[in-house]
């Protein structure tokens, strides 16, 4: 199988998607990957993942 049709099975799935990104994490560390995702993102879907991380962990902001 080739690299790529491994890469679509892997991302086709949360449980896939989640090697994936624990993968790289491993590799490159929590911050770098985040770095590399959040700040591609446009400010409205930064601070809608803020929004939702803060209320996932039970942060009062």
């Amino acid at each position: 199988m080739k690299k790529e049709d491994v890469f679509e099975v892997l991302s086709s799935t949360e449980a896939g998607a989640r090697l994936l990104i624990e993968a790289i994490i491993g590799d490159y560390g929590v911050q770098d990957f985040l770095q590399c995702v959040f700040w591609g993102l446009n400010e409205a879907d930064q601070t809608r993942f803020l929004d939702s991380a803060i209320k996932k962990a039970g942060v009062k902001a």
